[in-house]
């Protein structure tokens, strides 16, 4: 995936992670085990996302630095 997609797909989960928060508010609610897995392993892939961009950005900054 390009820097790009990583953002996409980051935004994707964190849409979907405040979907989750925002459905039991409007139904006064507490969220269910099933919500907090999920929750917890779009947690992850946020994470995940995250890393991997850093990691990117590290690199590109080598790159800027390197010597030829």
């Amino acid at each position: 995936m390009n820097e790009k997609e990583l953002i996409e797909s980051r935004n994707e989960k964190v849409e979907a992670m405040e979907n989750i928060v925002n459905l039991a508010k409007a139904e006064n609610r507490v969220i269910t085990d099933e919500e907090k897995v999920n929750f917890e392993n779009l947690e992850k892939e946020v994470a995940s996302i995250d890393n991997t961009i850093a990691i990117n950005e590290r690199v590109n900054k080598m790159d800027n630095h390197s010597v030829s």
